[in-house]
């Protein structure tokens, strides 16, 4: 296993920004496909037409919008899936859960980066 905490993609604003850009681009693709209430492929052991698009669509905006904001951040790829495939609710409450564990996670990582450069 490899941790690359140096590279542009663990950078917080890559990390912060990264996130809400999948975040918003899964909520709107929902949206735009009537699928914010479809039911999650996770639990009815298929996929509708409509979550797939709205992942299609999500995916791609999420790339479009990483990259048009120097955020690149992979990770946020698989937030955008869980969100426009059902894993997640898409809800106020789920989706504020999902910012405060990366801002919580990005905040800790940084805070260990620096105590080791001291430490070095």
């Amino acid at each position: 296993h490899i941790v690359t905490p140096q590279q542009d993609a663990s950078r917080v604003w890559n990390t912060l920004a990264g996130h809400a850009i999948g975040i918003i681009a899964a909520v709107f693709s929902l949206w735009i496909f009537d699928a914010l209430a479809a039911p999650a492929a996770m639990s009815i052991d298929h996929i509708t037409w409509n979550r797939m698009a709205a992942s299609v669509l999500a995916i791609s905006l999420t790339v479009l919008g990483q990259g048009l904001c120097k955020a690149n951040h992979p990770p946020a790829a698989a937030t955008t899936l869980l969100l426009s495939l059902g894993g997640f609710h898409s809800d106020i409450k789920t989706i504020s859960v999902i910012c405060i564990g990366v801002i919580i996670s990005t905040t800790v990582s940084e805070v260990f980066q620096k105590f080791m450069a001291y430490k070095k």
